[in-house]
C-alpha cells in the first residue's frame, strides 16, 4: 500500500503518540504449554507490557498451578482466567477481551497465541503506524507480521499488495473453476513454487503498511472502543476460520486492517497443520491431504468453516461459488474411492453441505 492510500484517522491528533501504558496482551493457552507462554511472557517483558489476561481453555489442575506460579515470577502483571473446558480459540479471547474491558476500562488489546514472541522492535513498529493512522479515534486494527508460517501474509509486507491473504474469492483455497489450467500446470512443476522468506521483506519499524482484509488472532492489535463496532468472535466456528471472520468485520464495517511488517511476531512451535488437519508430508494436491487427514474433527471444522466463511463474506457471488463448491464434492467422492478413504469423504461432503446451509456449531 503505497504512502497515500494509507487510512486516514477520521477524528484526532493523526501523530498522538501509542503509550505502552495503554496496552494489554490477551492469550489463551489449553494443554501444557508452560514452556511456550514462559516464551511469550519473556518476549511481552522485553517490550514493557505491562499487563496480560491469560485465558486457560480447559486446563486441568497441574497446568493452573503452573499458571498461578508464573504469575508470582513475571515482571507484569497477569490476570488469569479459566473455563472449565476447551471450547476453541474464539470463546477463549471473548473471555479475554470481556475481562480486559470490564477489569481494566479501554486499552489497546495486543492478542497473541499462548507460542507468540513479539520482536524486539514490534512495538516501535505499532508506534509507528498509529503516528500515520490514527487506531483510537478510527476504525482501525493492525495485525503483526508472523514470518514463514504465514507465507501470503509475508508476500502482501514484500509485494504491497494485501488483498490475497484470503485466497482468491470463492475459492475453496486454492481450488477455483476459473483457474483450472493455472492450477495443473503448477502441479506438474518438477519443484513447488517458491514462497517468499522473511530476508526479502522490510521489517524495520519505518516499514510501510499494506491494508489487508483480515488475519490471524496472534498479532492482531485493536482498541477495545472497536468492540462495541465489530463484536466478539464466532463461537460457533469452533476451530478455524473465526479469526479470519472476525478481523474482517473492521473492513466491513468500514475501517482497515493494516499489516505493520515491523511488527514482527515469532511462533516459537511450529506449523500448525502438523499431525492436525494434514499428515506430515504433504503431497502435490491438498485434497489429496486431506483425505489422509487422522483427525476427523479437525477436517470437517476446517471445510465447513471455510466455506462458509467464503460463500458470505468473501465471494464473487453464488454462481462461482457453487461450482467451486461442486467441484471440490465431487473431487472428495472420487479421490475418496480411489484412496479407500470413504469415511474421510464423506466428511469432507458433510461439512461442505454445513457450510453452504450456514450450520454452525460443535465442541472440541
Amino acid at each position: 500500500m503505497t504512502e497515500a492510500s494509507l487510512p486516514t484517522p477520521l477524528a484526532g491528533p493523526a501523530d498522538q503518540p501509542l503509550s505502552t501504558a495503554d496496552i494489554v496482551a490477551l492469550t489463551v493457552t489449553y494443554g501444557r504449554r508452560i514452556a511456550l507462554i514462559r516464551l511469550c511472557v519473556q518476549s511481552l517483558e522485553a517490550l514493557g507490557i505491562p499487563r496480560l489476561v491469560i485465558v486457560g481453555n480447559g486446563v486441568d489442575a497441574a497446568y493452573k498451578l503452573e499458571l498461578e506460579a508464573l504469575k508470582t515470577t513475571a515482571n507484569l502483571a497477569i490476570t488469569i482466567v479459566h473455563l472449565d473446558k476447551n471450547v476453541g480459540a474464539g470463546a477463549g479471547f471473548t473471555a479475554a477481551i470481556r475481562h480486559a474491558r470490564a477489569e481494566l476500562g479501554d486499552r489497546y488489546l495486543w492478542l497473541l497465541d499462548d507460542d507468540n514472541c513479539p520482536r524486539p522492535g514490534a512495538l516501535e513498529a505499532l508506534r509507528h503506524a498509529a503516528k500515520q493512522c490514527d487506531p483510537l479515534h478510527s476504525l482501525i486494527a493492525f495485525t503483526s507480521l508472523r514470518g514463514e508460517r504465514f507465507p501470503l501474509w509475508l508476500n502482501a509486507a514484500k509485494t504491497g499488495q494485501g488483498e490475497g491473504v484470503f485466497y482468491r474469492k470463492s475459492s475453496i483455497s486454492s481450488l477455483d473453476v476459473r483457474r483450472i489450467p493455472e492450477f495443473v500446470l503448477k502441479r506438474l512443476r518438477s519443484s513447488p513454487p517458491s514462497l517468499p522468506l522473511m530476508t526479502e521483506v522490510d521489517s524495520s519499524p519505518e516499514a510501510q503498511g499494506v491494508d489487508i482484509p483480515g488475519g490471524p488472532y496472534g498479532g492482531f492489535f485493536i482498541h477495545s472502543r472497536h468492540i462495541d463496532v465489530i463484536g466478539y468472535p464466532d463461537e460457533r466456528f469452533v476451530l478455524y476460520f473465526d479469526d479470519l471472520e472476525w478481523t474482517n468485520r473492521v473492513r466491513r464495517h468500514g475501517g482497515h486492517v493494516v499489516l505493520v511488517p515491523g511488527c514482527v511476531v515469532d511462533d516459537a512451535e511450529g506449523d500448525w497443520a502438523a499431525g492436525d488437519a494434514q499428515p506430515t508430508g504433504r503431497s502435490r494436491f491438498f485434497m489429496i491431504d486431506l483425505l489422509r487427514s487422522e483427525n476427523p474433527k479437525r477436517l470437517y471444522y476446517s471445510i465447513r468453516n471455510n466455506i462458509y466463511f467464503k460463500s458470505r463474506y468473501w465471494s464473487d457471488g453464488w454462481v462461482i461459488t457453487a461450482a467451486n463448491v461442486t467441484m471440490f464434492v465431487t473431487l472428495a467422492l472420487g479421490l475418496g474411492l480411489v484412496l479407500r478413504r470413504p469415511r474421510n469423504a464423506w466428511t469432507m461432503v458433510s461439512a461442505a453441505f454445513d457450510g453452504v446451509t450456514g450450520r454452525l456449531g460443535g465442541s472440541l
